[in-house]
């Protein structure tokens, strides 16, 4: 389908049908809280084929349906765009059913395929959405102020709360902000979530069950590093704390494997943990770079810088890049800063920039200006400002962006030769790729043909092959990364244990060795043959050099105990 310019695009969708056939494949998803009671969520796209920001697209998808109150939070995964409001609209009280909790789009048209309108049950649940976290295709986590909610993706029903992590939230307006659940991710075997003033619960998707609970009362978030480092971040002080403290902040590095706390990252000055907002909970205010180990994030409400860190030098950079002016003259002349609100930091995959959502930073009395915003395009490696964006003028107030996921994932694993015993590992990291999303948190699973062959297991982020007895079989290979799934097969050789000379595999070093070397060396092709234990040079090469060594070896009695 051919694609004119992003405010004709709007005009023509808005008068036709259209909406319902656009697919979105090369731009960015603009998800927004949009302005609490006149208007639910909303979606914007910025169309990198015209350089141009299409307003409303759910809206224009989906003309009879709303989003909810404060959209928050949204995870494409599997093809499908999951987006969790705070509330489903602002009249339940007198039972409108307007709006979601939680909408189900087709990712690629935005069409609505499915609602929540509530997480519980009981009717007169005012349980706010929180997040959303895929597991697999099928099902997902809900996070909310109540707790984590199990989600049928087929059925599109929510199911039971996961024991463990519920809250004291009963209902009401009066218990929203105490001990709610918030982050969540999804790395190798688990689920790692956030609950406020509990800590990281440790979730095993097979079953749905809390194995583990690792206590941070300061908790603000969870996140994985490019490199596969799983890190919460904690943080004593809130958005809205405008006291001196003393506060205590800083990223603490999981073990995902043993579940234990590792290496804390101290920060130098207090107040510069990243942001916690469990007082008005917003998306996670902090990015993960797709390369380096490094974070960048904001530390106050309104930032007009981005602060980072880098975990690879244990260093903090405050004010890392500084944002532009914005468009208010103030009365001496000068201009406020753009600044930072809700999750404005992320990386788009596809060209490698940081992507910075922007609003007018001024103190909170002065909403007016709220309806001024910017979307900005940086070199995250040079600081360098490549595009600005200003969006029309609305009370936005921007939530999260989300990227189109075009790129199938891909697994090469070579054939593989071991010994009894031996055991090879391989990185996932080296072998898995997705240029949508990091190869990170891509869960893989494997099975071998024939254990009695040979054994593999996946643990962490590597693969392990172990040859179990003489013999060959084939392992295979499934990585879901995102919802999309990759597979292979390798062949795995299992070969006795290479003893110097011992080609035939007798245990003994003799003149039928030499035999077998002299056969080699000549291009015959041998069966029950170590061609490993003839390589006495160690060059790769069964060659008259190695027939020397061997020759001198069966003469003085070496290698044979």
């Amino acid at each position: 389908m051919n694609r004119i310019g992003g405010t004709i695009i709007t005009l023509l969708l808005a008068l036709t049908s259209w909406a319902q056939e656009l697919s979105f494949t090369n731009g960015v998803f603009f998800v927004n809280e949009d302005r609490y009671g006149p208007n639910q969520g909303s979606i914007n796209y910025y169309d990198y084929d015209y350089n141009e920001m299409v307003y409303n697209v759910y809206a224009l998808a989906n003309p009879t349906t709303k989003l909810g109150v404060t959209t928050q939070h949204g995870q494409l995964f599997g093809g499908k765009l999951f987006l969790v409001s705070k509330q489903a609209n602002s009249n339940e009280a007198s039972g409108s059913t307007v709006g979601s909790r939680l909408a189900v789009l087709d990712a690629m048209t935005l069409r609505q395929q499915g609602s929540v309108l509530r997480f519980s049950q009981e009717r007169d649940s005012v349980y706010d959405g929180r997040s959303y976290c895929a597991v697999s295709p099928e099902k997902g986590y809900v996070a909310t102020n109540a707790g984590i909610f199990v989600f049928d993706v087929n059925s599109l029903t929510v199911g039971n709360l996961i024991e463990g992590t519920q809250s004291s939230a009963k209902g009401d307006y009066n218990s929203l902000y105490h001990g709610q659940c918030g982050d969540m991710v999804r790395f190798g075997q688990y689920v790692f979530a956030v609950q406020q003033d509990v800590g990281l619960h440790v979730i095993d998707p097979a079953n749905d069950v809390v194995v583990k609970t690792l206590p941070f009362p300061n908790i603000v978030t969870v996140f994985v590093t490019a490199g596969g480092n799983l890190f919460v971040a904690n943080n004593s002080r809130e958005v809205y704390d405008f006291g001196g403290g003393p506060y205590e902040a800083n990223f603490t590095r999981i073990d995902p494997l043993a579940l234990t706390a590792m290496e804390v990252y101290q920060l130098d000055d207090d107040t510069h943990g990243a942001l916690s907002s469990w007082g008005a909970w917003r998306a996670r205010m902090l990015c993960v770079d797709p390369v380096d180990e490094r974070v960048y994030y904001s530390y106050d409400e309104f930032q007009n810088y981005i602060s980072c860190y880098d975990f690879s030098t244990g260093t903090f950079i405050d004010h890392f890049i500084v944002l532009p002016e914005a468009a208010e003259i103030n009365w001496d002349g000068t201009r406020n800063h753009q600044g930072l609100y809700a999750s404005a930091l992320s990386f788009d995959p596809h060209t490698g920039d940081l992507v910075v959502q922007t609003t007018e930073a001024a103190p909170m009395y002065a909403y007016q200006i709220f309806n001024h915003n910017w979307v900005l395009f940086y070199d995250a490696a040079t600081g360098e400002l490549k595009r600005e964006v200003r969006l029309q003028d609305a009370y936005w107030f921007p939530a999260l962006a989300i990227y189109p996921d075009v790129c199938a994932p891909t697994v090469n694993i070579a054939d593989q030769t071991v010994t009894i015993g031996e055991e090879r590992v391989i990185s996932l990291l080296d072998v898995v790729s997705d240029a949508d999303n990091m190869v990170s948190l891509a869960v893989t699973t494997v099975s071998a043909g024939d254990e009695s062959i040979a054994r593999a297991v996946v643990s962490g982020l590597e693969l392990h092959v172990k040859g179990v007895a003489v013999g060959r079989t084939t392992v295979d290979v499934v990585t879901d990364s995102n919802g999309r799934l990759a597979t292979t097969s390798f062949v795995v050789t299992v070969t006795a244990t290479t003893r110097p000379g011992d080609l035939n595999m007798d245990g003994l070093v003799d003149v039928a060795d030499v035999t077998k070397l002299i056969q080699a060396v000549l291009g015959s092709v041998l069966c029950d043959f170590d061609p490993a234990a003839g390589d006495l040079n160690h060059d790769g090469i069964l060659d008259v050099d190695d027939v020397v060594k061997l020759i001198h070896m069966v003469l003085t009695n070496e290698n044979n105990d």
